[in-house]
C-alpha cells in the first residue's frame, strides 16, 4: 500500500475519556488493522480493514470513504470537522486498531497536522515507535496483561517500547486495563517491571468498563486497594474507569 494513503476505521471529534488526556477535546483518527486480540476491545470492528470507513459529524451526518483513503482526503476531512464543530485546536488522537501497523503514512501525514498529536499504542513494533517518535506530541502506552488477550500475540513488545519512551524527549504514560477476574499478581508484575525500566512514571490503572446497558458496576474498593497495595513502587499510579461510556459518548 501506498505511503500517501491510510487504512481507516472512522474519524470522529469527542472528549477524551482516558488516562493523561481525560477530559480533553480530541479529535480521534481511529486506524483499522490489529494484531491483537483483547477480551475487552469496544471496537472489535476496527481488527480488520474494511472497505468503507467512517467520518461523523455534529448533526449526525456520516460520511463514508473508500479504504485506503489518500492523504490529501484525510486532511480534507479534519478540516471539515473541525469547521463543523467550530473549533480550532484540538488534540489529534491517533488510535486503532493498532496505529504502528501504518507507520510510514503516519509520519507524512503528522507533518501536515497544525497542533497536538497523541499516539495511542499497544506496545508493539518498537522500532516503528522509534521511528514515529519526532512527530509526536505524546504517547499513551497501553500495556497488554496476557489474561486480558483472547489469544498469544509474538508482536507484543511493551518493554522494550517502554525503555524507548524513557529515553526520549516525548512525554509519555502506561496505561494498565484490567478486567474483573484479572489476577492481582499479573497486575503487581507487571508494575514491577514497569518500575524498573521507567521509574517515576505515569501509570494508568484502568477497570475496563462496559458501555450501558451493559455496564457493570466498577468495583472502587479493588481500585483503591491496588493502589494502596503498590504504593511503595517509584511510579506515579493513578486508577480510573474509562469515561466515555459512562458520559454516554463515543
Amino acid at each position: 500500500m501506498s505511503t500517501q494513503a491510510v487504512y481507516l476505521d472512522e474519524l470522529f471529534l469527542s472528549v477524551q475519556g482516558e488516562a493523561a488526556q481525560s477530559g480533553r477535546a480530541h479529535l480521534f483518527a481511529r486506524l483499522s488493522g490489529c494484531p491483537l486480540r483483547c477480551f475487552y476491545c469496544d471496537t472489535p470492528r476496527s481488527w480488520v480493514r474494511r472497505e468503507f470507513c467512517e467520518v461523523q459529524f455534529p448533526n449526525g451526518e456520516v460520511k463514508r470513504w473508500l479504504n485506503p483513503v489518500s492523504l490529501e482526503t484525510f486532511q480534507q476531512g479534519w478540516e471539515e470537522l473541525l469547521q463543523a464543530y467550530g473549533c480550532k485546536q484540538v488534540v489529534l488522537a491517533i488510535t486503532g486498531g493498532e496505529p504502528l501497523e501504518q507507520t510510514e503514512f503516519l509520519e507524512i501525514a503528522l507533518r501536515q497536522w497544525p497542533d497536538e498529536s497523541m499516539l495511542e499504542t499497544a506496545g508493539v513494533f518498537p522500532e516503528r515507535l522509534q521511528q514515529l517518535l519526532p512527530a509526536l506530541s505524546s504517547v499513551s502506552l497501553d500495556w497488554k496483561l496476557s489474561s486480558t488477550l483472547k489469544e498469544p500475540a509474538d508482536c507484543l513488545a511493551p518493554l522494550a517500547c517502554l525503555e524507548i519512551l524513557q529515553q526520549s524527549a516525548t512525554p509519555f504514560w502506561v496505561k494498565l486495563v484490567y478486567l474483573p477476574d484479572t489476577p492481582s499478581q499479573e497486575i503487581s508484575e507487571a508494575l514491577s517491571q514497569i518500575s524498573h525500566a521507567a521509574p517515576g512514571c505515569q501509570v494508568w490503572l484502568q477497570p475496563a468498563t462496559a458501555i450501558a446497558p451493559n455496564r457493570a458496576p466498577i468495583d472502587g474498593k479493588r481500585m483503591l486497594k491496588l493502589l494502596l497495595d503498590h504504593s511503595h513502587y517509584p511510579l506515579e499510579l493513578r486508577a480510573q474507569p474509562q469515561g466515555h461510556p459512562f458520559w454516554g459518548i463515543q
